[in-house]
């Protein structure tokens, strides 16, 4: 996983969805899921040679550090608890599901230097704690996959988005040439989610929140 900031504009309610067992909404996440799973089966050796009964069996996926399998999947499906050695897998499979649920989605550069950069000058800039650099992920989800490692999960309320397009627009000028790039690519993305509110609201979903999902690595 490179080292980014991702994005979306999709309700936390939704994400809570996922891990909720429904029915519908397994069948379309399970084929979503699909295209990041090896379709090569670990071989079963003189096992595998016993009799019709013993190849009816599926094979057991390939369980390898950092690849999803479809155990992962029903693993997240059902809201089970995640194993340590799964969650770089898991987070992947979540990954894609945000991607293909959320009203729209961002990638942006960030490594941790430029955090550290940042998180000091939108402060020294006055922009307000709320809606600062660490706060696009600091509400937690409230899922049962928890992050790994170093990286950090969570979002910023559909409320605040307005605060955080209007706060950081004022104070602009403020900020170091070398923090306005970042700045500029987050509100290029946030400054349409009245928009994506309209669009949700239409197909009777929730409002968006920010989600928002940062890898340091």
């Amino acid at each position: 996983m490179s080292t980014q900031l991702r994005l979306w504009a999709l309700s936390a309610g939704e994400v809570r969805q996922f891990f909720l067992g429904i029915p519908e909404e397994m069948d379309r996440l399970r084929d979503v899921a699909a295209p990041l799973i090896p379709s090569t089966p670990v071989s079963r050796g003189l096992l595998s040679k016993i009799g019709p009964l013993t190849r009816k069996n599926p094979p057991m996926p390939v369980i390898t550090p950092g690849v999803p399998n479809r155990m992962d999947v029903e693993a997240l499906l059902s809201g089970r608890f995640t194993a340590t050695d799964r969650l770089s897998a898991s987070w992947a499979i979540l990954c894609a599901w945000l991607d293909a649920s959320a009203l729209a989605h961002a990638d942006i550069g960030l490594t941790p230097a430029e955090l550290e950069t940042l998180d000091f000058d939108l402060g020294r800039a006055g922009i307000p704690y709320d809606v600062g650099i660490r706060r696009l992920w600091g509400r937690s989800l409230d899922i049962p996959l928890r992050p790994c490692d170093s990286h950090a999960a969570g979002y910023l309320p559909y409320r605040l988005v307005a605060t955080l397009n209007q706060t950081w627009a004022e104070n602009a000028e403020e900020l170091e040439e070398s923090s306005r790039p970042f700045v500029t690519s987050v509100m290029a993305f946030t400054q349409h989610f009245s928009q994506y509110a309209d669009q949700a609201a239409s197909d009777g979903r929730e409002a968006p929140d920010l989600i928002a999902w940062w890898s340091p690595s």
